[in-house]
């Protein structure tokens, strides 16, 4: 998200959208979303888009030379009364 559109409900809304779009006109049965623990903008747009908390996968993502603990959050289609 560029700086000058955060917490204007951007990310929030994109994810929503995008989500109900990848259940409603693709059929899928999950849609994930998942960042770095330590990003709480992206994991509050995250709970914000109505997205599930499902938990923190430990040292799930690598880069840098580093291990990073990654928060997941998922859509279903009861999410949308699909």
């Amino acid at each position: 998200m560029r700086t000058s559109a955060t917490g204007r409900g951007v990310a929030r809304t994109a994810a929503r959208l995008l989500a109900g779009w990848g259940v409603g006109q693709l059929g899928l049965h999950r849609v994930e979303i998942s960042m770095v623990t330590a990003n709480a903008a992206s994991r509050a747009a995250a709970a914000g888009s109505g997205a599930v908390a499902e938990g923190v996968l430990r040292n799930k993502a690598r880069w840098g030379g580093h291990s990073y603990d990654m928060a997941v959050f998922s859509f279903t289609p009861a999410d949308f009364d699909v």
